[in-house]
């Protein structure tokens, strides 16, 4: 495993194997209804989403890697009382795996650019002199920082999603050792 992939599980507490291609998925695509119980399982779902490696496929429709972590959200979210939850499970092989693998670390790559683009702005309002929002939009790309470590460690990485999430660590929290 490359040292920086290395230092940066080591220092969140979590793991990450290299992985270039990943071949058991999950789609969960769901239909729950208003009501105070559907609210509380959507927000769940929609908060834990990122930890387990859900990308959005479109509304409603969300993929990631077949682990344990993801079948529990899909059983939580096919609780719901009133509420449709369909989950597909899918062992991929060649180019099918290459496909929906590219379609996933993608979508990893748009969230990475897009905190990528917030922390050059957090820079830009520093050098302005404007401080207290700098370090509100900090914590918040701190945080989505997290999120895309888990979705890092639920996928496995490729070499391109490694350097993008070194170069945010370091931008982030200074350079690593």
């Amino acid at each position: 495993m490359d040292k920086v992939v290395e230092t940066i599980a080591r220092l969140k507490d979590i793991t990450i194997n290299e992985r270039e291609l990943i071949n058991d998925w999950i789609l969960i695509t769901y239909d729950i209804p208003v009501t105070e119980e559907g609210k509380i399982a959507r927000s769940k779902f929609l908060k834990n989403a990122p930890k387990i490696g859900a990308m959005m496929h479109s509304r409603s429709v969300y993929l990631m890697p077949n682990t344990q972590q993801s079948q529990l959200a899909a059983v939580e979210l096919s609780a719901t009382v009133g509420g449709e939850v369909y989950v597909w499970t899918s062992k991929v092989e060649d180019n099918k795996a290459k496909k929906i693998t590219k379609f996933y670390d993608e979508s990893i790559i748009k969230q990475i650019n897009y905190l990528l683009n917030r922390i050059q702005k957090e820079e830009q309002l520093t050098l302005n002199g404007k401080h207290g929002m700098a370090d509100r939009m900090q914590r918040k790309s701190a945080n989505l920082y997290k999120q895309l470590l888990f979705a890092a460690a639920q996928r496995g990485v490729s070499k391109e999603v490694v350097n993008k999430l070194a170069l945010i660590e370091a931008k982030l929290f200074g350079t690593l050792e």
